[in-house]
């Protein structure tokens, strides 16, 4: 793995938010091959390095493996934006993709089948960068196990049930200028006799105590990291300028790292996250990190989000210094103090 250096990350933070999907004529002054979606697995395995390749068109189940000649994929162009229902990337490095849209198989409907829930699949992946691209109807938007050096900038993350972006044993991730918003859970529910009782969402203890069955709901995180027992720590992560907008049922987990068992070196700087989720931004074994400059603020419902320390959750060596945290929660002042 090439580690991500503070240089990299200093050049991470003074890039522009908003990056132009390269034009038509731009791509094919760059050589850029123009294809049809369906036509890219086979593409990727014949074509040379640095090639551009230029995608149209809905397609769905996409598999992409193997490939580690460097290669960037335009998802725009005259005609059209791609679409792409269902990709999965397995062993892929060296890839560099840029706009289009992301969903989904499963959309917006529960299915039994995990990777028919995500959008945006990768494992084993190596120097990918994801940027202008719009997720959307997925239970979980884009996931990313036991990858390095991953790239996700300047994209929209909408219509959600669940998740935004899951990091899982990733080492060396840039997640920037991001926005997240109109999240869609399915709240916990209460049923007795084939009907539903209650307000939702509701604790299991209050479902009990009205002699009904508790069904459980989703749980969305705008960005979670986490890794398990026994495996490397997450390492290296810049979570940068990104804006969550979660407010009323809407409300998701902002930036979080709870289910991380061990992690190192990330950084939660300058983002913005209006949800009214309790957790705005959530540290979990975390070592050596840092949360600066960020604004928490609850927006209509509950009012309630902070940045979340729990003492069973240790975070050895991480400053949290000039956050803004507009909250009525009692545990609200932790990182808002100067940095010395």
């Amino acid at each position: 793995m090439k580690p991500i250096f503070l240089g990299t990350l200093a050049a991470a933070l003074a890039a522009p938010l908003i990056t132009p999907a390269p034009t038509h004529a731009q791509a094919t002054l760059a050589g850029a091959t123009v294809i049809h979606c369906s036509e890219l697995p086979g593409v990727l395995r014949t074509a040379p390095a640095n090639a551009v390749v230029q995608i149209h068109g809905t397609c769905t189940n996409m598999a992409l493996s193997g490939r580690t000649l460097p290669i960037t994929i335009l998802a725009t162009g005259q005609r059209g934006p791609a679409t792409i229902i269902g990709l999965r990337m397995n062993g892929i490095r060296n890839l560099t993709w840029i706009g289009g849209t992301i969903e989904a198989i499963g959309g917006l409907e529960p299915d039994g089948n995990w990777i028919n829930q995500r959008g945006l699949s990768v494992d084993g992946g190596e120097n990918l960068s994801f940027s202008g691209v719009t997720f959307r109807h997925a239970m979980r938007a884009a996931t990313f196990t036991r990858s390095n050096n991953v790239t996700v900038a300047n994209s929209l993350f909408t219509r959600l049930l669940s998740d935004g972006i899951n990091l899982a044993g990733v080492q060396g991730a840039v997640i920037r200028g991001n926005r997240f918003e109109n999240f869609s859970p399915r709240w916990s529910t209460c049923w007795r006799d084939g009907v539903r009782i209650g307000s939702s969402p509701i604790s299991r203890s209050a479902c009990t105590a009205l002699e009904g069955t508790w069904r459980d709901g989703d749980h969305p995180d705008c960005l979670q990291m986490w890794n398990w027992a026994g495996s490397p720590p997450l390492r290296d992560i810049l979570v940068a300028r990104n804006v969550v907008h979660a407010p009323g049922l809407g409300a998701c987990q902002g930036l979080t790292m709870h289910g991380t068992f061990s992690a190192e070196r990330v950084r939660f700087l300058d983002n913005t996250v209006r949800t009214d989720h309790a957790h705005g931004i959530a540290l979990a074994h975390c070592t050596d990190c840092e949360v600066r400059g960020n604004l928490i603020e609850g927006i209509e419902r509950f009012g309630l989000p902070y940045i979340t320390q729990r003492a069973e959750f240790p975070n050895p060596g991480t400053v949290a210094c000039n956050n803004r945290v507009i909250t009525n929660h009692p545990l609200k002042t932790f990182g808002t103090q100067p940095c010395s």
